[in-house]
């Protein structure tokens, strides 16, 4: 399947522009779930999914990405506290959960420890752990990567950053962000940028490619996914998998 969706969907920056002007904020995932398929979650990133939340997600019906706990990624704490409230908030999604992701800061970079980590996380989580590197030096491990057969995130971002310009997939999953095109989480994708993304996704052959545009600080990211979806029906993708519930 081919998921497509934004970073997140609570922006009040999107009223009017996305979100019909006095559509009440208890609707937002409802209209957000009427346009995409699926939905990255940042809020797990502070803390542990909610009853609620979990509530929510599973009547969207959308396929959701998860992301993972800081403890975890950003102070490198893979406790029992840390992991086991994520890991039941999680099981509750049943089959719509589709990725775990691991966002990890830029002085996350190769060495015993993170690598370590990292195999840690794969033995835990397994073909669902996407992870996002945002150290340039991960570009020498890609055998290392793949080899553990880990998701390492594809990611579009501004030239002026040095994160990793690549990515791996697997047979089970492939992670797509777009974090703006000159400056980070605002801005719009050209056309051709968008066409160059939707071929990188047509051309793997993952089972679950998913993808997530964080430039959300406008409006910008709902705009460029909805484009996205019609370049990759225009294109021969699969319309059953892209639409969002209503079929738009």
């Amino acid at each position: 399947m081919i998921g497509i969706g934004t970073c997140g969907y609570y922006y009040r920056e999107w009223v009017g522009c996305f979100y019909p002007p006095g559509t009440p904020k208890s609707r937002w995932l409802e209209f957000y779930a009427s346009r995409f398929n699926a939905l990255e979650v940042n809020s797990t990133f502070y803390r542990p999914p909610s009853e609620g939340t979990v509530e929510k997600l599973k009547k969207s019906g959308l396929a959701v990405s998860l992301k993972l706990y800081r403890g975890i990624t950003h102070e490198g704490v893979l406790s029992k506290e840390n992991v086991e409230p994520f890991v039941e908030g999680a099981k509750l999604l049943g089959n719509q959960l589709k990725a775990l992701l691991a966002q990890f800061p830029p002085d996350f970079k190769p060495a015993p420890g993170s690598k370590g980590l990292l195999q840690l996380l794969k033995e835990r989580f397994g073909e669902l752990l996407a992870v996002e590197l945002r150290a340039p030096e991960w570009e020498e491990e890609l055998p290392f990567l793949k080899e553990l057969e880990v998701a390492a995130v594809f990611n579009f971002f501004p030239k002026s950053l040095r994160w990793p310009r690549v990515g791996t997939a697997t047979k089970e999953l492939a992670y797509f962000r777009l974090h703006g095109p000159k400056r980070l989480y605002t801005g719009s994708y050209s056309q051709e940028e968008l066409r160059e993304v939707a071929l990188k996704v047509k051309k793997l052959p993952s089972e679950v490619k998913l993808v997530f545009f964080n430039n959300t600080r406008d409006c910008s990211a709902p705009k460029d996914a909805q484009r996205l979806k019609e370049l990759l029906s225009h294109n021969g993708g699969n319309q059953e998998e892209q639409k969002g519930n209503d079929g738009n």
